[in-house]
């Protein structure tokens, strides 16, 4: 049953709590050098709502034969005189598929305006999955169930749309207001220390100051026609290598600034230390580059997407073995649309010897089925692979591996 779950409105005091928590996290030297508008901006969105958008356009159907229960008829239409066991014939089960982009989960989140009978469906991973199943095949009464159950669905999202719009305007209003009141009191504070007859030493493990550039940078990004199996002049975005070996250094000087300052960074996890390094990204692509943001089959850690075409996507995870970074692995390149080319992991040791943790890294990745060449070091824990796409063999994704200690004790 969709639509029956999560209120829209507690979805909503939820994700507006998370985003000021989100603003309090922020390091106050970041806070304090940062961009105003890129720090709001991955926060913004960090904790937007996506409505699923549905591509009718893209909807097909398959049937199949099936033992159909009679007791899902309607009492009458034939007799049965126990109701109490399964009275089996062959039936024809039919399903539409109807895929979409957005978050999933809000398929779950009740409307403000909603139906006591609410439309049945199943969400399998960017799809929506209408089923139909009956002794006879009916194509009238098969095309009209899943159209009405279609315009219900719509009705429900769009009503979700409306509340997500709201929610938008509300969210960048409490985030840019928490921005301002943090940064007003840091100073406040500031001044006030000042004043303090006593000298003030800052403390050893107080976070090094790490300013971002104030001019952003331009993005170039080109056009190429290239050849596939799907098509034959489809012109795709190319990202190109300088500005991809840029936005890998900054990784790299977010990273410094945590070896400098370990005890900042010791506890943090993968979510908090993921909107350090979104904050640095955004502060040169122009807000371009967002957390959790779903993209083709799954949520993707960083996305950087300009003129709405996807340039970059990276995950971020702590090292916990072998088969865990193989599906790292695997996840990441299942979020790649086919037109995504370059990728990054930002792997994270915590605690465990480095130097065996790189070795392993070496040894792990020509395991995955889709890997095909690569393995240099562009980084003295930095290193670079190409692999194949997992929903097309032809195209080749660059992937960069770049491993950091991050350590829970110091």
């Amino acid at each position: 049953m969709l639509f029956s779950q999560a209120e829209i409105g507690n979805v909503i005091d939820r994700q507006l709590a998370r985003a000021k928590d989100a603003v309090a996290k922020i390091r106050p030297n970041d806070l304090l050098n940062g961009d105003d508008g890129a720090l709001a901006q991955t926060v913004i969105e960090t904790y937007r709502i996506h409505v699923p958008l549905l591509d009718l356009e893209a909807k097909e159907a398959t049937h199949e034969e099936i033992d159909y229960d009679l007791r899902k008829e309607p009492r009458g239409t034939y007799f049965i005189s126990d109701y109490s066991r399964p009275y089996p014939v062959k039936g024809t089960r039919v399903e539409l598929t109807v895929p979409f982009n957005g978050d999933a989960g809000l398929f779950h989140v009740r409307p403000s305006t909603w139906s006591l009978s609410p439309p049945w469906g199943t969400i399998s991973e960017n799809c929506l999955v209408l089923i139909h199943e009956a002794k006879t095949v009916n194509p009238e009464q098969i095309e009209k169930g899943f159209n009405s159950t279609l315009g219900e669905i719509s009705a429900s999202l769009d009503n979700l749309r409306q509340s997500a719009e709201s929610f938008a305007k509300e969210l960048e209003s409490l985030v840019k207001t928490e921005i301002q009141r943090r940064k007003q009191k840091l100073r406040e504070e500031s001044e006030a220390l000042g004043r303090l007859s006593m000298p003030i030493r800052r403390k050893g493990d107080a976070p090094a100051t790490y300013r971002v550039p104030i001019a952003r940078r331009p993005v170039p990004v080109a056009t190429q026609v290239v050849k596939s199996r799907t098509t034959t002049n489809d012109p795709k975005p190319i990202f190109p290598d300088d500005e991809y070996s840029h936005i890998l250094s900054i990784f790299s000087n977010m990273v410094s600034v945590m070896e400098q300052s370990p005890k900042a960074f010791a506890h943090m996890g993968e979510e908090d230390l993921r909107t350090h390094f979104l904050v640095q990204l955004n502060a040169q692509y122009q807000g371009n580059a967002t957390g959790e943001t779903f993209n083709y089959s799954g949520k993707t850690d960083i996305l950087l997407r300009i003129k709405g075409k996807n340039i970059f996507v990276a995950e971020c995870k702590f090292w916990s073995g072998e088969k865990a970074f193989l599906d790292t692995l695997d996840q990441l390149l299942g979020y790649l649309q086919w037109r995504d080319n370059k990728a990054a992991i930002l792997l994270f040791n915590r605690n465990k010897s480095f130097s065996e943790v790189l070795a392993k890294i070496i040894e792990t990745v020509p395991k995955h089925s889709n890997f095909v060449s690569g393995g240099d070091r562009v980084g003295e824990t930095n290193f670079r692979y190409r692999f194949k796409q997992k929903q097309d063999a032809e195209r080749n994704v660059t992937l960069t591996v770049m491993a950091f200690d991050v350590p829970a004790k110091i």
